[in-house]
């Protein structure tokens, strides 16, 4: 598939699956043997590789479209109740029960329109498979040690991937081997171009920052070689029968003819609509997240200290920080460059910080969070 070369790109870091890791099983397909002691996702099988992604902060027109690529974006702006929703979980941190209740209620029911000017009707809003993803710069994880439950806990997901298989479990039970007759698909040679009906992924950044959601357009995708069969173990967050314990999905191996996309000035004013049998996506690292994840250390520092009452000496000078890299895309490098003001600041303090620095920092270093949400819809798409 021919690239776009009219609209600025960037290069990003993803989490691909392993060519050693990838075995025939009985019935010919590709696949990666399950792994239960991961806590989620394929545990050490992914490889990472630099891929040039589509920036469409420069212009989304750009966007290759929900039927054709597998993705689309949908203007939120206008939801003034769901957006205050969102403000509130993105403040909390957290996705309560009733919070999670109520943006299903401001979503399932309502048409949204496409980038290319279709309609999207939201038939149906699943209670299963509404999370919350949090991570910090360069895939930190901010909170080692947290259980994942079925809403919270989740990071950002570091392994390219596609959600679910049409012919796999749970659909296959849940739908009585309809659902590939029922809804839009395609799945390694065989497909349906002729339903209206989408199952998809309704991905909401709260703020990203860092670590973007990235998508493929799936026709760059050579399926037959780097579409890869993985059972994913859900006991541990998801309370479903024994004989749907094991979630059916896809991993992806790397190929330098992959054509990807991201938006780096999302925020939850619009979201991402994909399909989820079978778009590739995951998180991305952006150049400059290294130094990013140095000035959230640093400024994490900067609010232990306060909550401890000590001098600024542990901090260090600002010299040893790393300067801002020129690569990194405006919404981060302005972020960066906040984080720098900051410390320039606190360097030339020698008396125990001032609490409204605290507070300062306690509000860049939030923002360095990526913060998700997303939920498994059905639609009808006219």
């Amino acid at each position: 598939m021919k690239k776009n070369n009219t609209t600025p790109s960037l290069s990003v870091r993803l989490g691909f699956a392993r060519q050693q890791d990838v075995v025939t099983d009985s019935r010919g397909a590709l696949r990666v043997p399950t792994r239960y002691d991961t806590g989620g996702g394929a545990g050490n099988t992914v490889e990472t590789h630099w891929c040039q992604a589509v920036d469409l902060a420069a212009d989304r027109a750009q966007a290759p479209g929900l039927a054709k690529a597998g993705f689309d974006q949908i203007d939120l702006a206008g939801c003034e109740a769901l957006q205050s929703l969102l403000s509130g979980v993105n403040q909390a941190g957290e996705l309560d029960e009733i919070s999670a209740k109520r943006i299903r209620r401001e979503v399932q029911g309502k048409t949204f329109r496409l980038l290319n000017g279709r309609r999207l009707k939201v038939l149906f809003v699943a209670p299963e498979g509404f999370i919350m993803r949090r991570s910090g710069p360069n895939g930190l994880d901010i909170a080692p040690g947290q259980s994942m439950t079925e809403r919270n806990g989740h990071k950002a997901a570091d392994q390219v991937h596609g959600d679910q298989n049409v012919y796999g479990t749970p659909l296959k039970k849940m739908l009585k081997r309809t659902a590939p007759w029922l809804f839009r698909h395609q799945t390694l040679g065989r497909r349906n171009r002729v339903s209206p009906v989408f199952l998809l992924n309704l991905w909401i950044p709260l703020q990203q920052h860092t670590q973007p959601l990235t998508l493929a357009d799936r026709r760059s995708i050579n399926s037959a070689q780097h579409q890869v069969c993985y059972a994913l173990p859900t006991e541990g967050f998801l309370a479903r029968e024994e004989d749907q314990a094991l979630n059916d999905l896809w991993l992806f191996l790397h190929n330098q003819n992959q054509q990807w996309y991201c938006d780096t000035s999302m925020n939850h004013e619009r979201a991402y609509v994909f399909d989820t049998l079978g778009a590739p996506h995951g998180a991305a690292t952006l150049p400059g997240e290294d130094v990013a994840e140095i000035y959230f250390r640093r400024l994490r520092e900067i609010i232990d200290c306060v909550d401890r009452g000590e001098s600024l000496l542990i901090i260090g000078d600002r010299e040893t920080l790393p300067d801002v890299p020129p690569a990194a895309p405006d919404s981060l490098r302005q972020l960066l460059l906040a984080a720098d003001e900051l410390m320039r600041e606190v360097a030339e303090v020698s008396a125990p910080i001032k609490s409204e620095w605290a507070d300062r920092a306690r509000a860049v270093a939030q923002l360095f969070i990526r913060q998700s949400l997303e939920m498994r819809l059905v639609a009808l798409v006219y």
